[in-house]
């Protein structure tokens, strides 16, 4: 499949990361259960943190990150969705990354911290899509006079939460605004439990908050644009996830029906298969082409002036981008177990577990009805 507009150094970034992820080997990890709870081992994430310096991504140089482009970053995701990665790349250093460059308070120590490897964080409720008008949250803020700030309710559904030194939990305030604010996670009253759910590649859990102190990140407001904008950037970086996915399983597929036999022929000479296979590729060929209109329209900006303040070119990919790229990471799922048969559902191959992980990502930051209609508003 050919990628539009690869530099050389994003090919030698995606060379890099590939090579290191064939190191990991997250799949392995994934099926002995050696992550635990949270679903990777340390080792596993230090390799990124360390040799890589892959936490701090997004983090400017002179906070200690590489201050890579998004569309750089993009290109990470890619390798990292293609080997079904179980580490929390994208929820510590994409999604966490762009909280705190998006943060109207001083921010500065965290970043320091993430791009130095020094703590892992993980973000709640950014699982409805980038529509204003949809930001139910059940977590509740409330300041004290003397600015103090504690949370009280729960947030379910958090990506790899057990395991994150910080949360930033969006929540509301009594006047009805929306926020964020980041809490330790061995701070009083905090408690969460793992979550068994459909993608074994990608740990979830439920954390309650009883009076949990807080430090405020993002100020509530009422018009929630820049949670609108960090959850554009995030469908946005999820769909470079999603491609690298559809893209290793339509390769793997090609390769099984060009080597197995029945009849005494490869199966991918019979028309149903090639009809299939043909199929997957123009699906993917569109994927490929919306995910990189999003990419290029988030880099047309520098990130913390996207990130900061409106950019509706940014909102309309996102939205197109988390509708396209997940049903066709899906479609392209579903027709790779479908030729590999029986043997895509053992437990020692791979091809479940990326379904799993497709069908589990639609609904990460809004399923693609929810895009479709935040892209009807925006008509």
């Amino acid at each position: 499949m050919a990628r539009p507009r690869e530099n050389d150094e994003q090919a030698m970034l995606r060379d890099t990361v590939r090579s290191m992820l064939g190191r990991i080997d997250a799949l392995a990890e994934v099926r002995a259960g050696t992550g635990g709870q949270r679903g990777y081992t340390e080792s596993n994430w230090a390799q990124f943190t360390e040799q890589l310096g892959a936490g701090g991504a997004l983090i400017p140089e002179a906070l200690g990150g590489l201050g890579l482009r998004f569309g750089d970053v993009c290109t990470i995701l890619e390798e990292t969705g293609a080997a079904c990665y179980n580490g929390p790349f994208l929820a510590s250093a994409v999604l966490t990354a762009l909280v705190l460059l998006a943060a109207d308070h001083d921010t500065t120590n965290d970043q320091r911290e993430l791009a130095a490897g020094s703590f892992t964080g993980a973000v709640t409720t950014l699982h409805y899509g980038p529509d204003p008008d949809s930001w139910p949250t059940e977590v509740e803020a409330t300041t004290a006079p003397d600015g103090s700030a504690t949370l009280s309710g729960t947030a379910t559904a958090v990506m790899q939460g057990i395991g994150a030194d910080v949360l930033y939990v969006v929540a509301e305030d009594a006047d009805g605004g929306t926020g964020i604010w980041a809490v330790d996670a061995a701070a009083a009253g905090h408690t969460m439990r793992a979550l068994e759910t459909l993608d074994l590649t990608r740990a979830h859990s439920e954390h309650t908050f009883d009076a949990t102190p807080a430090r405020p990140v993002l100020s509530p407001s009422t018009d929630r644009a820049r949670l609108r904008n960090i959850a554009a950037l995030a469908t946005i970086a999820l769909s470079a996830e999603q491609l690298g996915a559809a893209g290793h399983q339509f390769a793997t597929t090609l390769d099984y029906a060009r080597t197995r036999y029945q009849f005494g022929r490869a199966i991918g000479s019979f028309q149903t298969i090639k009809h299939r296979c043909v199929d997957m590729s123009i699906a993917l060929e569109g994927a490929t082409s919306v995910h990189h209109h999003a990419r290029d329209a988030a880099d047309a900006r520098e990130l913390t002036e996207t990130l900061t303040s409106s950019d509706w070119a940014v909102i309309h990919a996102a939205a197109l981008a988390g509708a396209w790229v997940s049903q066709t990471t899906i479609q392209i799922a579903h027709a790779s177990l479908q030729i590999h048969g029986g043997i895509g559902m053992a437990w020692e191959h791979e091809t479940h577990l990326y379904l799993r992980r497709a069908k589990a990502t639609e609904h990460l930051f809004g399923t693609p009805t929810q895009h479709r209609k935040a892209l009807l508003s925006l008509l």
